[in-house]
């Protein structure tokens, strides 16, 4: 009895399956410093592009300055000293931004 509900349950993921490829593109830290880190592999990057670095301690976010024509210079906007030589690096697609409204109208704003 147990093995026809595993059959049917095996059934059943089969036909759920979604095998669509996802493209992503991937680079890898070369150096790490000081909250700067040198990363290769993202040709596609855009300055001011946000990046998620996958560190043994979660995600970080670092946002992408220094566009050269084999690396990228970024600014780690988190916890940086858990981030290695060789951990893997995400382009988001989304470029750095503060939101504004009326309450800042006027203001000077010190990021």
């Amino acid at each position: 009895m147990a093995t026809n509900s595993l059959i049917e349950e095996l059934k059943k993921e089969i036909l759920d399956f979604d095998a669509r490829a996802k493209e992503e593109t991937l680079g890898e830290v070369a150096e790490i410093g000081d909250g700067i880190a040198k990363i290769y592999g993202l040709r596609d990057a855009k300055s001011g592009e946000l990046l998620t670095i996958e560190s043994k301690n979660g995600p970080v976010t670092a946002m992408a300055l220094n566009l050269e024509e084999t690396s990228i210079g970024a600014i780690v906007l988190g916890e940086y000293r858990h981030i290695e030589a060789g951990d893997k690096v995400k382009t988001t697609g989304q470029i750095a931004s503060v939101n504004v409204g009326a309450d800042i109208i006027g203001r000077v704003v010190n990021p």
